[in-house]
């Protein structure tokens, strides 16, 4: 992959390819408050994100291009997660806004808020089939002690459970064929106690699950697509910072895609795959959100 070069004052990336390393500078901040979950919109005009501007976690839209920022959601629940339908028409979402978390739908202006689902536990992290005509999310509405994935076809609202309840699942997101489902898989250390993530694919049944990461100590998680379903970026923490990696979807070819001082999470690649959007949190700050260009 061929990645512009350009140098500007304070910013310093390296963006590792296959055989070398290169000092780059091809970052851009788009929001500068407290902001988190940045998707594109189809178009690649605007990134949908959540922040707590007004006292609660919110979603909104900014245009790149104009810097208009524009509220679309507005009670006193939290909403987070939003992501745009392959059409651009739509944006799913999680709230909490009736007292438990479950997910919703909303035009890409704001209007027309649907609750998708009504449960008294969790139902969290929608995403989109590449048809528009169903969504996956997470929940523990069979097991309070972990998540399964579920999907839902939109049109009769039949969910359906697509993993185990004995295992902890999050982040589902179907490749861009439909053929496969990208997730997190929770792994309990046996010495520590504590849970380690790793990230596995299956298929779109809930099938052949296979991992690949193998390193549930370094919290892989946060996991999206390549616009040609080819690899996955994601974020871990191997040292003392969560950082952005690639690896092909057979689990070959890890590249540390940035490196930084930073704790760099939940990257979202443009389908044309020449812009990454993630969230950065500066030890002493809040998280912002940019964009890495690539060419």
């Amino acid at each position: 992959m061929k990645i512009f070069f350009k140098i500007l004052p304070l910013i310093v990336l390296c963006f590792f390819g296959e055989t070398q390393a290169q000092r780059l500078d091809t970052l851009k901040r788009v929001i500068y408050q407290a902001s988190d979950n940045p998707s594109w919109t189809p178009d690649g005009q605007s990134l949908l994100f959540t922040s707590p501007f007004s006292g609660n976690w919110q979603v909104y839209l900014r245009d790149i291009n104009t810097k208009k920022l524009k509220r679309l959601t507005f009670h006193d629940g939290n909403d987070e997660t939003p992501l745009c339908s392959p059409d651009g028409k739509k944006i799913i979402f999680e709230s909490d806004r009736n007292g438990n978390t479950d997910v919703w739908m909303m035009n890409l202006d704001g209007s027309g808020e649907e609750r998708l689902t009504n449960h008294p536990e969790r139902d969290i992290h929608p995403t989109w089939h590449p048809n528009g005509k169903e969504i996956l999310f997470n929940s523990n509405r069979e097991d309070t002690s972990g998540f399964a994935i579920y999907k839902m076809d939109l049109s009769t609202k039949k969910i359906e459970r697509l993993t185990s309840l004995a295992e902890f699942s999050t982040y589902a997101q179907w490749s861009p064929d439909g053929t496969k489902i990208l997730f997190v898989k929770w792994i309990k250390n046996k010495t520590s106690g504590d849970m380690g993530r790793d990230i596995c694919l299956m298929d779109s049944h809930g099938k052949m699950i296979r991992n690949l990461t193998n390193s549930p100590d370094d919290l892989n998680g946060w996991p999206s697509w390549s616009p040609d379903g080819q690899s996955i970026v994601f974020s871990a923490k191997p040292k003392d910072k969560f950082q952005i990696y690639s690896v092909h979807q057979d689990g070959s070819n890890l590249i540390h895609l940035i490196e930084s001082n930073y704790d760099d999470r939940r990257p979202y690649w443009y389908r044309d795959k020449k812009r990454l959007a993630f969230d950065r949190t500066i030890s002493g700050t809040v998280t912002d959100l940019f964009i890495a260009y690539f060419e």
